[in-house]
């Protein structure tokens, strides 16, 4: 009897796992992403920059223009 196409036997199960052992490493790197996320959710832009360590470098002019541009 044809197979279905459906059925997922031992062997495919390990051609899958070797297929995917390249890719295991995006598990941590999307657990870093959704850490970084939780820092930021629902904080200002002074919050971020405080939390991050990170100095704004843009003049007064250029913060109003950059505002601006984004409303």
């Amino acid at each position: 009897m044809p197979r279905s196409g459906k059925e997922i036997t031992p062997a495919t199960n390990l051609i899958l796992f070797h297929l995917s052992r390249p890719y295991q490493h995006h598990q941590s790197v999307l657990r870093a992403t959704q850490t970084v996320d939780d820092m930021i959710k629902e904080k200002t832009l002074e919050e971020i920059r405080k939390t991050f360590n990170i100095e704004n470098d843009l003049k007064p002019t250029e913060q109003k223009e950059v505002r601006k541009e984004n409303a």
